[in-house]
């Protein structure tokens, strides 16, 4: 893999370079491939979108609940660990998670207000966490 092994950058070049050619070869359509290559990359920034959130989300949960969590940590652990999964293959994945961190973390506010007994708690309104906090397994508020 070139693009010095980012899986996100690889992913958009080939796209790129297969939609500057006439294809691989007479009977592949390289538009079709490139779409393909595309939605590869696409599906994998939504499942990073997907894991922050839900991390956020449990996140915030502890914070209202003090000391609670128990089982939902194991759930914040695996989340965390798929993420670094795919994260490790992309920095440039990685820099958008983190550029998107505010939106992500204003979803993730959204969700535990309407899925949890807040409680009277009131969410920060600027997202507390960076990104390097979101995928620590030890790290818990």
């Amino acid at each position: 893999m070139d693009a010095v092994g980012d899986r996100q950058t690889w992913l958009r070049e080939q796209s790129r370079r297969l939609r500057q050619t006439d294809g691989l070869a007479p009977d592949i359509a390289g538009d079709l491939v490139a779409d393909e290559l595309l939605a590869i990359a696409r599906a994998e920034q939504r499942q990073a979108r997907r894991l922050v959130r839900l991390v956020l989300s449990e996140l915030l949960l502890l914070l209202a609940r003090p000391g609670g969590g128990g089982p939902r940590r194991g759930l914040v652990c695996a989340a965390r660990m798929d993420l670094e999964e795919l994260l490790d293959g992309s920095a440039s994945l990685r820099l958008l998670v983190e550029a998107e961190l505010p939106l992500i973390y204003d979803q993730a506010v959204r969700i535990f207000l309407t899925g949890s007994a807040a409680g009277g708690f009131d969410p920060p309104i600027r997202c507390p966490f960076d990104l390097d906090m979101v995928l620590d397994w030890r790290f818990y508020p």
